[in-house]
Order: structure tokens, then C-alpha cells, then sequence
């Protein structure tokens, strides 16, 4: 069996996803069966060159642009007919999508990124294709982006999002709830090494989009018996200026070992992007989350703040010197930190760890 995922860099999050979906495919049960799993990245498809402008053009977007990506992102929520810019955008950087499929020749197509799954499911149209359309999506609230009426299911975070799901018009059998899927290695959690100092763990995503402020910086450096690490991304700027004013700060550009940064802090403090939400879900850490500015990390922030495994600040990244002092509170709340891991657990268990092996299972209606 030949396994294509499609995807997208868009934040990073779909293309991690559809990292650990292979991951867990070639763990599975069925692995016997698989003969390949290939990972593609739409964009860069066409042209490397091409994906690199329109990968900057999407951080710029979503860097200084945020108020026209919130615009965007309530069309399409509100009707898929209302994203014919982004439509024309992204056929720009988009060629031949027929022969990303002809030239692999799948036998199953999942796909992490709504684009994704509306040109595969148009290709499944115009072509009379069967290849079964598995699209995982990686909001907690789904847009309409992501029901195509090709699909042959749904994986989707938790309940929330399987109610969005019926709310649009999809049958509830056609849904299966599996999570944001991570990788395995941040399956497990560890407890805080007794005597050390509280370890607050900083991270604003692949963007690196946090606090410009020196002040907030400087507060909590000045805070006694805690120990602060910041993972800038891409953001070189910051990481100048953090390496360079606090030196007794640890901080790191971009890194391949979120997972165990992770687990050596007592909290995480980041923005709402829902893969980092799910990484912390499965390594049980409880979070701390800038009041988001992003329309989709609003509802995931949300979903935090009602399951009870983080707490949202009442300010956003630009006010964030304001919250420090409710940031050291909970960083040294015992009881609160405890509450949040234990719910946190109880999230993770409601998680259905088989659903990729029911996808790939023959006795399965996808591929029966």
C-alpha cells in the first residue's frame, strides 16, 4: 500500500502533523502492508524557489498582517465560496497538482492542510478517482475550509470539533476523534527534579512570535529562584537581543528538541497554536497562553481555558510585562500546577490512540 499525506509549512503545525502520522503508521500494526509513506508539501512542489517567497509572504502575513489573516480566516469559517482570494493565491504557487498523485500513485491520501484536501477532493471529482481522502484536521474549530464533499473521513481533535463538524453538515460516522497527532517522543511525562528552581519554558512558535519588550524580560529575570528559557524560532531580532542583555537567561533559535525542553520546565508559556497545545497535552504540561491575536488560536485558547489544563493571561504578547506577576504566581502555585497536570492526563486518555490503525485496517470502510 502507498500512503500519500499531503501538506503545508502554513505555521509549521500541518507539516508536524503529517510527521506524526507517518511515524505512526510505520509503528502501526499494519506496517506489514505499507510500502511507502510519502510526505508532500504542496507548495514546495512546484518550485523550492516558489515556496520560499510564499513562505515569507506567509509570515509576513501573519507577523504584521494579523488583522487582514483574522479577516480571512472568518470568511472562510463563514462559507467556503468566500475564499476565492486565497483561492487565486494559492493556485499561483500550486502547479499540476494531477501529477503530484498520477507520478506517486497512492492507494490512501490523508492530508493535514485544508488547501490540501480541497484539491484532492476537486481531483477526485473531475477524475472519477476512488483513492480514499482521509483529511486530519489540526484545529480544535474547523473551518469550512476543511469539509470537502469528496472526503471519506475525518479525524478531529476531540468532541468540540466533531459537534463543528455535524453542525456543517457531515455525518457523525464519517468521524473519527484522534487528537492532534504528535511525535512519539513526547509520549510520557516526568515530574520536577525536587530543590532545583522553577523552570519556565518560553515559546512563540516557529515564528518566534513573543514579547518585543525588554521590560517583561527583565521582570522575570529578576525573579528570584526561577530559571527562564526562551525558544525564539526564527526570530533573529529577539534572539540578539535576549543573548545579548540576559545572559543568564537560556535561549535557543530554532530547535529539534521541543520535547525535552518541554519536559524539563514546570509550565509552558507560548500562544495557542493547536500543535503545541496537543505536544503539552501528551507530555502533560500545563500552559500558560498569551491572549491570543490569531483567530483560530482564540477558539484553541478557549478550549484550554474550558478543559482546565492552562490558564489564559488577560493580556496579549504586546502587554505581556503586565502578567508577570500572575505568571510567577501560578509557576509557584503547587496545587493549581498539580490540578492542571491531572487534567491534562484526563484529556490524553480520552484520546483514541488507534484511530491510524483504523484507518489503515482492511476490515475498515475506507479501504474495504
Amino acid at each position: 500500500m502507498n500512503i500519500l499525506i499531503l501538506t503545508a509549512k502554513c505555521g509549521m503545525g500541518h507539516y508536524q502533523c503529517a510527521k506524526a502520522i507517518r511515524e505512526k503508521i510505520e509503528a502501526s500494526r499494519m506496517t506489514s502492508f505499507i510500502d511507502r509513506v510519502d510526505i508532500v508539501d504542496i507548495y514546495e512542489e512546484k518550485s523550492c524557489d516558489k515556496a520560499k517567497f510564499f513562505y515569507k509572504l506567509y509570515d509576513l502575513f501573519v507577523d504584521r498582517g494579523n488583522i487582514l489573516y483574522n479577516y480571512s480566516y472568518k470568511q472562510v469559517k463563514k462559507k467556503k465560496e468566500n475564499q476565492f482570494i486565497l483561492h487565486w493565491i494559492d493556485k499561483v504557487f500550486v502547479e499540476n497538482f494531477e501529477k503530484i498523485v498520477v507520478d506517486r500513485k497512492p492507494d490512501l491520501v490523508i492530508s493535514t492542510y485544508s488547501f490540501a484536501s480541497e484539491l484532492m477532493s476537486s481531483y477526485k471529482e473531475e477524475t472519477g478517482s476512488t483513492i480514499p481522502l482521509v483529511t486530519w484536521i489540526t484545529d480544535v474549530q474547523p473551518h469550512a475550509g476543511w469539509v470537502n464533499p469528496c472526503t471519506d473521513l475525518y479525524v478531529v481533535a476531540d468532541q468540540i470539533s466533531q459537534k463543528s463538524l455535524v453542525a456543517m453538515g457531515v455525518a457523525r460516522d464519517e468521524i473519527k476523534i484522534g487528537g492532534i497527532p504528535v511525535l512519539g517522543r513526547f509520549d510520557g511525562a516526568h515530574g520536577r527534579r525536587v530543590g532545583d528552581k522553577r523552570r519556565l519554558l518560553i515559546m512563540g512558535g516557529g515564528l518566534g512570535l513573543l514579547p518585543k519588550d525588554r521590560k517583561f524580560y527583565e521582570a522575570l529575570d529578576a525573579a528570584e529562584d526561577v530559571e527562564v528559557s526562551v525558544v525564539t524560532g526564527k526570530n533573529k531580532e529577539l534572539y540578539a537581543m535576549l543573548t545579548h542583555r540576559f545572559p543568564e537567561m537560556r535561549v535557543y533559535g530554532y530547535v529539534k528538541n521541543v520535547d525535552e525542553l518541554m519536559n524539563d520546565a514546570d509550565i509552558l508559556l507560548t500562544k495557542a497554536g493547536g500543535m503545541t497545545m496537543f505536544e503539552a497535552i501528551q507530555i502533560e504540561k500545563p500552559m500558560l497562553i498569551f491572549k491570543p491575536f490569531l483567530e483560530q488560536e482564540v477558539h484553541n485558547a478557549a478550549y484550554i481555558d474550558a478543559m482546565h489544563i492552562g490558564y489564559v493571561l488577560p493580556s496579549n504578547v504586546k502587554s505581556a510585562k503586565d502578567d508577570v506577576p500572575i505568571i510567577l504566581g501560578v509557576l509557584k502555585n503547587d496545587a493549581w500546577l498539580a490540578d492542571m497536570r491531572t487534567n491534562l492526563r484526563r484529556v490524553k486518555d480520552a484520546i483514541d490512540t488507534r484511530v491510524v490503525d483504523d484507518i489503515l485496517c482492511f476490515e475498515s470502510r475506507v479501504l474495504c
